[in-house]
């Protein structure tokens, strides 16, 4: 395994993952993931806000249907 610099140039970061396999294919594989790809903690950020939305609008669309409330634990309407 080797250590490895990776630009994510989506927002400019760099960062560093341990990638294994030949150096021409640790090469592709650091060009194929830096190439449009967010720093993995904006990933989750972005990822968080789009769950969010998402939600919001299932929210707003079933108040808007009228359906009746969801019974059951916590972990089962989720």
């Amino acid at each position: 395994m080797a250590m490895t610099s990776i630009y994510y140039t989506e927002c400019g970061h760099w960062g560093r993952r341990n990638l294994s396999g030949s150096s021409r294919s640790r090469e592709r594989y650091v060009e194929s993931l830096g190439e449009g790809e967010l720093y993995p903690d904006y990933k989750r950020e972005a990822l968080l806000k789009k769950r969010e939305a998402e939600q919001a609008e299932a929210v707003k669309a079933a108040e808007e249907k009228i359906w009746p409330d969801l019974l059951g634990s916590e972990k089962q309407i989720a």
